[in-house]
């Protein structure tokens, strides 16, 4: 066999790969701008793993916020946190957090 088409071949592979390289970091940089990034309704205050797969979350919808618990099977809703319970305090935002903590 010639050596050129060897050449030729591992030159194409190359190209191809190099396509799929910059596509996936295109989609990687590009695709949360299409997500959408905050400003919205929806807010996932924390997350804690309970067990493999499975989570417990705190979600904030609005001005509501829900314990949902997440599995392999989807989430389950396991209730309410009511803004005046003393016992149960809702996490502040990332930035408060590490700002109290530089202090």
């Amino acid at each position: 066999m010639d050596a050129g088409i060897y050449i030729r071949m591992i030159g194409a592979m190359a190209m191809v790969l190099g396509l799929l390289l910059i596509l996936f970091f295109c989609l990687k940089k590009w695709g949360r701008v299409v997500q959408g990034r905050g400003g919205g309704v929806i807010e996932v205050l924390e997350t804690r793993m309970v067990m493999p797969r499975r989570h417990i979350c705190l979600v904030r919808v609005g001005t509501r916020v829900m314990v949902l618990a997440s599995s392999e099977k989807g989430f389950d809703y396991l209730g309410d946190i009511e803004q005046e319970d003393t016992q149960v305090s809702v996490p502040e935002t990332i930035e408060t957090k590490r700002g109290a903590e530089s202090v």
